[in-house]
């Protein structure tokens, strides 16, 4: 498919090594958007977001169009690996209605984090990674460097994104429901990060979590006064049985995203 149509924007995909999928549409939907900063003189900061592994740019474009409803100044920054899938996020973000908040880079996270310019000035790091290790790779060697995190390694992730973030900044990630338990627990073993949010993932609702939304919040230096809270555990159910009818909640979701609409049931077959 060269492109995939959502509302408001267009993504060209031809040439990207992974093309949209529902991972790219549920992260940058569901995580929260961050709490807008105060100047000293008054005036809103601009809100500073990176998408790591940008690819096709769906993500950063979702970003990009939440943002802008809630009428604040923001840069979104995608940065990617893979030549061709930068030029399509390049060309995605220069088709979009908000193309001049929107930067693409052809670089990778571990090299854009070693830029000390870099260091601290995001309020948010999105990634949808490669997640997958010691496992058989894809024929096409861009789509296995796409899937498998030889390239990003979970630890280099981690370091990278706590090197960018401003203090109390959020790394928000999709991944495997093992993987994201793997993760969570290296993120609070290492001391840098927090979790902050969980969300499980499930295609029906008899069924294990596919897939986990994460929030990790960046520990910032330790402050008289502040309280541990804990992190908030959620559910979300994708589809009722019968594969194409989707659950109210996960259509409030994404459905005002995607230009087909989708079909949707409040509650469950008796």
């Amino acid at each position: 498919m060269a492109n995939f149509y959502f509302k408001g924007f267009t993504v060209r995909q031809s040439g990207a090594a992974m093309k949209v999928n529902t991972d790219g549409v549920l992260l940058p939907a569901w995580v929260k958007l961050p709490a807008f900063r105060e100047c000293p003189k008054g005036k809103l900061q601009e809100t500073m977001v990176l998408d790591a592994g940008s690819g096709t740019g769906v993500i950063s474009l979702i970003m990009a169009c939440r943002l802008a409803r809630m009428g604040t100044a923001f840069k979104v920054h995608g940065i990617e690996i893979d030549h061709a899938s930068y030029e399509e996020s390049l060309f995605n973000f220069e088709s979009s209605p908000w193309s001049n908040n929107l930067v693409a880079s052809h670089i990778s996270l571990q090299q854009y984090s070693k830029d000390p310019l870099n260091h601290g000035i995001f309020d948010l790091v999105l990634s949808n990674p490669p997640f997958f290790s010691n496992s058989l790779k894809a024929p096409s060697l861009r789509r296995s460097i796409a899937r498998h995190n030889d390239l990003l390694p979970p630890g280099e992730l981690l370091v990278s994104s706590f090197n960018l973030l401003k203090d109390d900044g959020i790394l928000a990630l999709i991944l495997p429901a093992n993987e994201g338990d793997e993760l969570v627990h290296m993120a609070a073993a290492n001391g840098m990060f927090d979790l902050k949010r969980l969300c499980r993932l499930k295609t029906l609702e008899n069924k294990e979590p596919k897939r986990y939304l994460i929030e990790l919040q960046k520990k910032s230096p330790p402050m008289a006064g502040k309280e541990f809270v804990l992190p908030h555990i959620e559910t979300l159910v994708m589809q009722h049985s019968g594969g194409l009818i989707y659950t109210k909640d996960y259509v409030n979701l994404v459905g005002e995203y995607y230009l087909k609409e989708l079909a949707w049931r409040d509650g469950y077959p008796v």
